[in-house]
């Protein structure tokens, strides 16, 4: 029997995953959380009412979600203004945009929000992100002497179970966690032996504080990851087969 991939994230975000994978596994969704949206006239305003005769030296999004706001930043920003992200995921939407055009982008080696602060070199710095945004960019941006403002631009909300749903993530071999407030939604339904496929550090610290089997995805290529941790799976499900 093949093994049971789950992928949360909302719909259509696991399309092209789910086209990779089916070769490989019975792949089922169980949306853990949905995205609230901010209207955009109201981050404009909150964005245009804290801009005064110094413009954004850098604007930051720290999840894919947040580049849908970055022209709205832009538009007040210095003309030759760099752009942060937080890791190549976020860094490859900014791409895909084409907002990256004429400006700078950075991101960090390592890809949390600490270490995107410190190779940031041009402030204000704006930050464009979830209404739950983890404190430490601005922290250390502050530390380093680089003003800075949050502007919240959506939320993550968590999804109610199905009985369906429920049953599909106990049963998941494998399953692709992309937030700490999706693996909080998820947590009681997880076997003890399930392999986590987290979706940055930030997560997998999330998921390590409660469950051992947890591993990093590859940067952007997500599926590799997965397929990777299928293939240790058939190798040791054949290796105490021939014991």
């Amino acid at each position: 029997m093949r093994p049971v991939v789950v992928l949360t994230r909302e719909p259509p975000r696991n399309d092209v995953l789910r086209q990779e994978l089916e070769d490989l596994a019975q792949v089922r969704e169980v949306p853990l959380t949905r995205t609230s949206w901010r209207a955009r006239d109201d981050v404009a305003r909150e964005l245009a009412g804290f801009v005064t005769e110094e413009k954004w030296g850098t604007v930051v999004v720290t999840s894919p979600r947040s580049v849908t706001y970055v022209d709205l930043a832009l538009s007040l920003a210095q003309v030759e203004a760099d752009l942060g992200a937080v890791g190549a995921t976020t860094a490859a939407a900014l791409r895909l945009s084409r907002l990256d055009v004429g400006h700078r982008v950075l991101t960090p080696v390592e890809p949390t929000g600490a270490e995107l602060a410190r190779v940031l070199e041009r402030g204000p710095v704006v930050i464009l992100g979830a209404e739950q945004s983890r404190p430490e960019l601005a922290r250390v941006l502050d530390e380093r002497g680089l003003s800075s403002l949050t502007i919240p631009c959506y939320r993550t909300v968590s999804q109610v179970l199905s009985r369906r749903q429920r049953r599909d993530l106990h049963a998941a071999d494998v399953v692709v966690i992309a937030a700490p407030s999706a693996w909080r939604a998820a947590a009681a339904e997880i076997r003890h032996d399930t392999m986590i496929v987290a979706m940055g550090d930030t997560t997998a610290d999330e998921v390590r504080a409660t469950h051992d089997r947890v591993v990093v995805a590859r940067g952007t290529d997500l599926a590799r990851s997965v397929r990777e941790v299928l293939d240790d799976l058939a190798a040791s499900s054949s290796s105490d087969g021939a014991q």
